[in-house]
């Protein structure tokens, strides 16, 4: 029984370990971070704010590049894809004017400004 809710408990954190894991709340709605960048001089608190609640999510490799796009024979291909759309447009929530232009931009990494 004990060892039971050790084999659950540690299955739930190699689930958060990995990068590829969406939780249910991970949704393209989801409000990243509060405020909307709206001016540059806002940018260095916005950027701050945007980085720890991506990391909080383990998805900060997905824009500062240590989570790498694999091959799309790649077994992680499909996994790596929907984690980096989920982190693209909750970048794109949170930008006041040039959201829709981001659209064609297609790894989250290349957003260039995180």
């Amino acid at each position: 029984m004990a060892s039971d809710f050790l084999d659950s408990s540690r299955y739930q954190a190699d689930q958060y370990e990995n990068p590829y894991y969406l939780h249910n709340s991970d949704h393209p709605g989801l409000i990243l971070v509060s405020d909307r960048l709206t001016t540059a001089a806002e940018f260095h608190s916005w950027r701050r704010s945007v980085r720890m609640a991506l990391n909080v999510r383990n998805k900060l490799g997905f824009i500062d590049g240590t989570i790498p796009k694999p091959l799309s024979t790649h077994r992680d291909y499909g996994a790596w894809s929907r984690c980096n759309d989920i982190v693209a447009t909750w970048l794109m929530n949170r930008f006041e004017k040039i959201g829709q232009s981001l659209l064609f931009i297609s790894i989250a990494k290349e957003y260039g400004i995180i």
